[in-house]
């Protein structure tokens, strides 16, 4: 079957907040990557999340939300390492690369408010 899958792939971009967002796949890697550029500055691919780094050390890896704030300075994602559904939800500084410490568990869904701080969601009992 792995013969007929195209691993090494690319999404079809969509454009948000003047940056066409994508994921890419590559051979020999079990999960895709998310990356985002400027649609006037072509070829300045950013990297937002690998989730083959996130996967490591863990049999499994599942993304729920992936939510860039208004100003595309902050993202918001969750991911689920058990196969259960219960996914932690983080946040990543994109001007920086840095993963906020804070993680919130059993997240189920995720928004940003317009004033670029305020972050929602909804945590599972």
């Amino acid at each position: 079957m792995l013969g007929r899958i195209q691993q090494t792939d690319l999404s079809v971009p969509y454009r948000l907040r003047g940056y066409l967002y994508f994921t890419k796949t590559f051979e020999g890697q079990q999960y895709p990557q998310h990356f985002r550029e400027p649609v006037d500055d072509f070829g300045a691919e950013q990297l937002l999340l690998d989730l083959n780094q996130l996967a490591e050390g863990h049999s499994f890896l599942g993304l729920d939300s992936f939510e860039v704030s208004e100003d595309s300075h902050l993202l918001a994602y969750s991911t689920d390492t058990t196969g259960f559904r219960q996914y932690s939800l983080q946040v990543k500084d994109l001007r920086t690369g840095a993963t906020l410490p804070e993680r919130f568990e059993r997240v189920t869904s995720v928004a940003w408010a317009s004033d670029n701080r305020t972050l929602f969601y909804h945590r599972r009992r």
